[in-house]
């Protein structure tokens, strides 16, 4: 299995329609491109297992989308892809968010909580390293 990150914009056209798959599936509003600054990509074989998508503006990255195949949760995926995108925030003054639809999921809140994030106002969660 390879977790690693990537611009997401150079993926192959494979690669891209098979994170776009994955991601349509975990999301009921659809994406039809990866608009995004960078992403974290867990695959198997070839295989797309998990993704998450984030987009940074003045050093706040903010985890868009993160999603791990339904047959593959609760085997630390999420965890894995997770911590890949905390180590791009070890060498910067920056912080990382979720979106309020995010954060509003207990089970998306307690994963977070989990892994070192915290609540803010608003429905939104922080992690800073």
């Amino acid at each position: 299995m390879l977790v690693y990150c990537v611009d997401v914009r150079s993926l192959s056209e494979k690669n891209t329609e098979s994170v776009l798959a994955l991601v349509n599936t975990c999301f009921e509003a659809r994406i039809s491109r990866l608009d995004y600054s960078y992403g974290v990509i867990c695959q198997d074989r070839g295989d797309v297992l998990g993704v998450a998508l984030v987009s940074v503006q003045q050093n706040e990255h903010e985890i868009q989308r993160l999603c791990v195949d339904r047959s593959r949760r609760g085997a630390g995926l999420g965890t894995e892809i997770l911590s890949v995108v905390k180590e791009q925030l070890n060498s910067l003054p920056a912080a990382m968010t979720l979106p309020s639809a995010c954060a509003r999921r207990e089970d998306v809140r307690v994963f977070f909580q989990t892994n070192g994030f915290v609540n803010l106002p608003g429905d939104r969660m922080r992690f800073s390293p």
